[in-house]
């Protein structure tokens, strides 16, 4: 599968055979896109130690918003948040090659989800990315075709 996604809240720890696999997966061309559901701490805080863990030599770092990332199929500008504030994407490289992108913010699409109940939001008070529809396909488009 060249395109795999990971969300969660809460606190995790990967299995040393999930860690290995994960390395293996991106080392070899896969993409993983990951974001904190409802904007979660406890599971920022796993995620970036997973990382760390997996690839002790490489930092994630900010995606600038000229990146081609941001323009493949929307042109995306800012990446706005529900409750307002300032986020950026951070991105994890091997060979010059982004192979991960992340978001502390949730990419989840809240804004439509259980709209018949009258909420937004399917499950918090996070900070989620109000424009993510347009996010998330530009990442998968950016993924499959670089």
């Amino acid at each position: 599968f060249p395109f795999a996604v990971m969300t969660g809240e809460g606190r995790f720890t990967l299995t040393a055979q999930e860690r290995l696999a994960l390395k293996s997966y991106l080392s070899r061309g896969g993409f993983l896109l990951a974001s904190a559901g409802c904007s979660s701490k406890e599971w920022d805080r796993s995620f970036r130690k997973e990382i760390h863990s997996i690839f002790p030599e490489r930092k994630m770092t900010k995606i600038p918003m000229k990146h081609p990332l941001f323009h493949t199929v929307f042109d995306i500008n800012t990446i706005r948040l529900k409750n307002g504030g300032s986020a950026a994407l951070e991105g994890l490289e091997i060979d010059g090659k982004i192979v991960m992108v992340y978001s502390p913010e949730g990419l989840n699409d809240t804004a439509n989800a259980n709209k018949s109940g009258g909420k937004n939001c399917c499950c918090c008070g996070g900070n989620e990315v109000k424009n993510s529809q347009q996010i998330n396909v530009n990442i998968f488009t950016y993924a499959l075709t670089h």
